[in-house]
């Protein structure tokens, strides 16, 4: 992921540790804040290329997933395009997950289905069937919501799920109700969002 301080991020500590990053993933967990009442809000990583953070090992999370109160992961990324299928080695969830929130862009139905707006576009059209370069509909977020090898790839069994249908301000309300609702039919337990993440407005959240 980008490096939070290039964001103008506020942190109250950068924890970086290139031994994080190794086969073992842990000389060292991360140090667990002194209690604050108000919060402490970290970021850890075993360091920076090109602008990036570079990741974890899940070992170096489950350690600090013991010590910390909260911790959110980023075990995937789509090149910030509103649509992805994980590859073979992706995504890397931690095991220790109790919560996984997949983002899915609704501003992507309508779009064709390329690299310009999809990443893994192939990947995404074996999911969901069609040639590449076709209309993407709102069937295909279904269908990346619900199959093995979409959204939830990789989910821990007895971790919950979350669901972010992202920027529902862009397209028409019917539809993305509509959408959601399908979503939920399908996928049993898997709450639903729908959202504007950019301003953080809720617009439709609730349980199958």
């Amino acid at each position: 992921m980008i490096d939070p301080r290039d964001e103008g991020r506020a942190l109250d500590a950068w924890l970086q540790d290139p031994s994080w990053s190794g086969p073992d993933g842990l000389s060292r967990p991360p140090l667990a804040p002194a209690p604050r009442s108000e919060g402490f809000l970290a970021f850890a990583c075993p360091g920076v290329e090109g602008g990036k953070a570079l990741g974890l090992q899940a070992s170096v999370v489950d350690a600090a997933a013991k010590a910390w109160g909260l911790v959110l992961c980023e075990a995937d990324g789509a090149r910030r395009l509103p649509l992805k299928a994980p590859a073979g080695h992706e995504p890397l969830v931690p095991p220790s997950s109790s919560l996984v929130v997949a983002l899915m862009g609704l501003d992507a139905i309508g779009r064709p289905l390329d690299e310009a707006y999809v990443c893994r576009a192939e990947l995404v059209a074996r999911i969901c069937g069609g040639p590449l370069g076709r209309a993407i509909d709102a069937e295909d977020l279904l269908r990346l919501a619900i199959h093995p090898d979409g959204a939830f790839k990789g989910c821990p069994r007895n971790a919950r799920r979350f669901l972010i249908l992202n920027k529902a301000e862009l397209v028409d309300p019917n539809m993305a109700r509509a959408l959601a609702a399908s979503i939920r039919r399908a996928y049993p337990g898997l709450r639903v969002c729908l959202a504007n993440a950019a301003t953080g407005d809720e617009i439709d959240a609730r349980e199958a």
